[in-house]
């Protein structure tokens, strides 16, 4: 449901005129940077039995990576995440962004770590993000064991979603599709704004930024990423909120401002 509060609009703003399960790493390491298509590999022989990598994709991209014990994981635009093969192991850190692994048959468990979150599973395929101050897991398939960073610790099913954040976790049921986002399309669900524009920004160098208390608004629908103009628009139309554009190109949503209160606005 809607809330909203005044607040001053940020500098420069004008309306527009027509948005954790820490490892280290084995000696031996392997850099992948996917960018632009381009592929960077460099290993080192110090230590045999190990492939570890890092998979990097810029705004925009989504990248989907064979791994060598026959699981894959697809990055969303804007996503970091550290993997590590080797001996009796399989573990992957999400530092940031959104990725979907689809984790093969396996003795030993594949452990991803993301933020508030740490998924431990032998074979599924699920969704994680780490969005920075929320974690989400959602189980299109298989089970997993899910630990949170407030100690809490329960087992996914299939149709299982679950997101850890500071005020807690929640637990819902979703019907299990084919999910959107490989398509390039953003989909949220009851979605706070906040974690919206987050995984809205990994597809625009022209970012969506928040002013005034709004991140927690609740967002639901599809939309196409990319299209963050398009984005913004029905963002505050749908949630009643004021919507403006920086002189860099970047967009900015805020509360309306009270009626008789003149808004503040500031050049840079």
């Amino acid at each position: 449901m809607l809330q909203s509060a005044a607040a001053a609009r940020p500098d420069g703003v004008h309306e527009p005129s027509a948005q954790s399960l820490s490892f280290e790493w084995a000696a031996a390491a392997a850099l992948i940077m996917l960018l632009g298509g381009a592929v960077l590999l460099t290993r080192s022989p110090l230590v045999s039995g190990t492939n570890a990598v890092m998979l990097v994709t810029r705004i925009g991209e989504i990248k989907r990576v064979d791994l060598d014990d026959g699981s894959k994981v697809t990055l969303d635009g804007g996503t970091s995440v550290e993997v590590d093969i080797g001996r009796g192991h399989r573990r992957a850190r999400l530092k940031r962004g959104r990725a979907r692994f689809e984790v093969a048959q396996n003795a030993d468990p594949f452990v991803v770590d993301a933020g508030r979150v740490i998924v431990i599973t032998l074979v599924s395929v699920f969704d994680v993000e780490n969005a920075g101050p929320q974690s989400r897991v959602r189980l299109y398939s298989g089970s997993a064991k899910v630990r949170t960073d407030d100690a809490s610790a329960f087992e996914l099913h299939r149709g299982e979603d679950v997101t850890a954040s500071a005020v807690g976790v929640d637990r819902k049921q979703f019907t299990p599709g084919q999910p959107a986002w490989t398509g390039a399309m953003l989909e949220f669900d009851s979605t706070p704004l906040s974690t919206a524009v987050s995984l809205a920004n990994g597809y625009s160098r022209n970012q969506i930024r928040l002013s005034g208390d709004i991140g927690q608004l609740r967002v639901s629908g599809a939309f196409h990423a990319g299209e963050v103009a398009g984005l913004c628009k029905a963002l505050s139309e749908a949630l009643g909120l004021s919507l403006g554009q920086t002189p860099s190109g970047d967009w900015v949503l805020s509360p309306k401002p009270v009626r008789g209160r003149p808004e503040a606005i500031r050049s840079e």
